[in-house]
């Protein structure tokens, strides 16, 4: 189902489900600007936290959004309404797959699962070996400078992000711009694509505010920085509110895309999702002051 395919009655979650993705973009930007002015450290019951920061809030809360993205995914292949077409099942396996590789990233595989460490000449720059693909020499340390830009610079491109970053944001700009523009135009080979996949399309406003949001984040990823009260310089990474917002308002893409309607087991979905995810924030905030402390 699509926003061309629409029940003819939503449950009521449905309708914070539409909303979420406007609070998430603007949360995420109000606490960046936030870490901006204040330093990445927010201080909870005299506890510091990290938000951006390696092992913060934003990352742990990205594992979350990812590894629900999976499940959701997942859960969409065994609907009934989506049991037509191998098309919508390949699509939305490759996208269950896709989120729990990048949940697998996050969380560094080896070097946190199974206590394996690289070899030094695959430690980044501060020390910390992290393995398959998260800071190792053939993908982030291997970079390109542009710049200073605009006073914040310089931009830093790396192989990594080139390879994996900047795709995924094509296809972000072409499901929440593109398409819902062709479909608005009546194109009508776009809205038999869209029916055949299943896919769930925004307002076009909303594409056009995450694809600034995700700019926005990309060009001052790591270009914000300040000192603590020991004069350590710490950068603040809008990369990582980024990684956190995308995968969790796909997560809302795909509720409104196959559990709006009144089904109990639509509303099942869809409340356990929500409780989830909420738990999970609020859960990232102790480990963030964990791995700090630690």
């Amino acid at each position: 189902m699509n926003d061309l395919e629409q029940p003819s009655k939503s449950s009521w979650l449905s309708y914070i489900v539409l909303a979420l993705p406007y609070v998430l973009a603007i949360a995420m930007t109000v606490l960046l600007i936030y870490c901006q002015m204040n330093g990445d450290l927010i201080y909870a019951n005299g506890e510091p936290l990290k938000v951006t920061d390696e092992d913060g809030w934003a990352e742990w809360g990205s594992c979350i959004a990812f590894g629900l993205l999976g499940l959701v995914a997942l859960a969409a292949i065994f609907m009934k309404r989506t049991g037509e077409g191998k098309a919508r099942k390949i699509l939305l396996l490759v996208m269950a797959i896709g989120a729990f590789a990048a949940v697998g990233e996050e969380l560094s595989w080896g070097q946190r699962i199974f206590g394996f460490a690289p070899p030094e000449v695959l430690k980044s720059e501060d020390g910390k070996a992290v393995t398959m693909g998260h800071n190792d020499v053939t993908a982030h340390n291997i970079s390109f400078e542009l710049g200073p830009y605009f006073g914040v610079g310089p931009l830093k491109f790396s192989i990594g992000g080139m390879l994996f970053g900047f795709p995924m944001f094509v296809l972000l700009a072409f499901h929440t711009i593109y398409l819902p523009w062709k479909v608005g135009r009546g194109g009508e080979k776009t809205k038999r694509f869209v029916k055949k996949l299943g896919l769930f399309l925004p307002p076009i406003h909303l594409g056009v505010l995450l694809v600034i949001f995700t700019i926005f984040f990309r060009v001052t990823r790591k270009s914000w920085a300040y000192e603590d009260g020991l004069g350590v310089l710490h950068k603040i990474d809008s990369g990582e509110l980024m990684e956190l917002l995308v995968p969790a308002v796909y997560v809302m893409f795909l509720l409104n895309c196959f559990f709006r309607d009144r089904r109990r087991s639509s509303q099942i979905v869809t409340a356990l999702t929500l409780l989830i995810f909420t738990a999970g924030l609020v859960g990232s905030l102790y480990l963030a002051i964990h791995s700090y402390a630690s």
